[in-house]
């Protein structure tokens, strides 16, 4: 649970730890809680944005009825946690509770249709890995533009230089 009185497997803090340090590798000195709190945001925002994909996706497909009950059910106390944590590893936690909850079976339209939390979490790591190099990409496209925009405005700085330049020399 999200619950900030309980305390939090090691395995799930190990990991998460791991994984903020490999992500900070190539900055020369010692990652700082600063670092590990940036990207415990980081990955609260993928995994709440790949919970709301992982939605839709149940939406498209008719059979997944039931699990998209289940799931929008999981959300609806979910995701004003994900918003205002009270305390680290969420998406952790998020996971973790996935993968715990029983499958279970309901009845549709006369037949058995399974609802299964860990294809739920299969779908929302899927989506989460899809959203992280979605954004990836982007923010690697930001230097280019960045570099560019300042390329020409380098440029038109250069212009209204050389304008005025040759209006001082001809006076």
């Amino acid at each position: 649970s999200a619950d900030s009185s309980i305390p939090l497997p090691s395995m799930l803090t190990q990991s998460f730890r791991a994984a903020a340090l490999s992500w900070t590798s190539d900055i020369a000195e010692a990652p700082t809680p600063f670092r590990e709190r940036n990207y415990d945001m980081l990955t609260r925002a993928v995994t709440s944005e790949a919970a709301l994909a992982t939605l839709a996706a149940l939406r498209d497909s008719p059979d997944a009825q039931p699990t998209l009950q289940w799931f929008r059910a999981k959300l609806l106390s979910w995701l004003p946690v994900f918003e205002s944590p009270a305390r680290s590893f969420l998406p952790g936690i998020f996971l973790a509770e996935l993968l715990q909850a029983p499958a279970s079976a309901v009845e549709m339209e006369g037949r058995l249709v399974m609802v299964d939390p860990s294809l739920v979490a299969k779908e929302v790591v899927l989506q989460r890995e899809r959203i992280a190099r979605m954004w990836s990409e982007r923010l690697g496209a930001t230097a280019a533009e960045r570099e560019r925009l300042l390329r020409d405005e380098l440029e038109e700085q250069l212009q209204h230089d050389s304008r005025e330049n040759d209006s001082a020399s001809r006076e």
